[in-house]
């Protein structure tokens, strides 16, 4: 063996392997120091929800009181909102963590120097349990104004801070001058039977079965048309659109040689409720809408 070759490499210094390990001893103790934040959950009974940082020491009991128990150390030195007492949890204004009973106020510990206070929650905010009252965004509960809908999923308007039902509609014109229409409450939308209405001098258009013409089953487009007609707020235009979709969706599964005859009375259909349905459409959302009077 090549002696010069053999001393060369006894003593080679492996400098790739000692940086990767002195990179590794360096950041190690970074790695153990720092440790990423992660908040915890606590759901209240009133519906509102707390978020704290683990290890807080923020405890949420079964009837919604909550209370901080102090971190080691954390009542020690001039600084502290307690003065030293580690017994509970007070801020500087002498109110605890569970001190929030206004429904419009939440517990920020984070506020007031980190010791903590009752915040005002948002403006319009939803009170839980009164579907029409809100928060003014001042940290007090308000009426929501007469004539609005109360908050989902109670049907009806309010008026006086209570929610009351609504009148129904008399025709088209008022439902036009209504100033807020919602759903008529408990009303589910159906359909006419037949389900597809022709006149009858087009019955023998369609084989006498205006569900069926031709043999094509076009019965469940017009019950959802139907159904659209009837429901508070579904355009027209929307709705008409549905079922020329949906009609052109039953002659694409038709077998290619009837193909051309089903677009044929697709158009005839899709044709017949853009032009001649507005009378049917005012009509339902007259009977599936209501009206809340300011």
């Amino acid at each position: 063996m090549n002696r010069k070759y053999e001393r060369t490499s006894r003593w080679r210094i492996p400098w790739p392997e000692l940086l990767a390990f002195c990179m590794g001893v360096s950041i190690l103790p970074l790695a153990w120091a720092v440790e990423p934040l992660s908040m915890e959950r606590h759901d209240l009974p009133d519906g509102r929800v707390l978020f704290a940082l683990k290890g807080s020491g923020v405890n949420v009991s079964e009837d919604g009181g909550i209370t901080i128990v102090p971190l080691p150390g954390a009542g020690s030195g001039s600084g502290s909102a307690s003065g030293g007492n580690t017994s509970g949890a007070t801020t500087t204004a002498g109110k605890s963590a569970g001190s929030c009973t206004n429904v419009c106020e939440y517990w920020d510990q984070h506020a007031n120097s980190g010791q903590g206070a009752c915040l005002p929650l948002p403006e319009f905010t939803a009170v839980p349990g009164q579907p029409c009252k809100e928060c003014d965004g001042k940290g007090q509960p308000r009426n929501k104004p007469d004539g609005t809908q109360c908050q989902p999923p109670n049907p009806g308007c309010c008026r006086g801070g209570n929610c009351i039902s609504p009148r129904p509609l008399r025709d088209w014109a008022d439902l036009q001058t209504c100033p807020v229409v919602i759903t008529q409450p408990n009303y589910t939308p159906g359909h006419t039977e037949p389900a597809c209405s022709v006149p009858e001098w087009g019955y023998p258009t369609v084989g006498g079965d205006p569900d069926r013409p031709g043999g094509f089953y076009f019965r469940d487009c017009c019950i959802n048309h139907d159904k659209n007609y009837r429901t508070c707020g579904k355009a027209k235009k929307a709705s008409d659109r549905e079922f020329i979709l949906c009609l052109l969706d039953v002659c694409d599964a038709a077998p290619l040689w009837k193909r051309l005859f089903c677009l044929e009375l697709a158009q005839q259909y899709g044709t017949a409720v853009e032009r001649g349905g507005t009378s049917g459409y005012r009509n339902g959302q007259v009977e599936g809408c209501a009206c809340c009077d300011s």
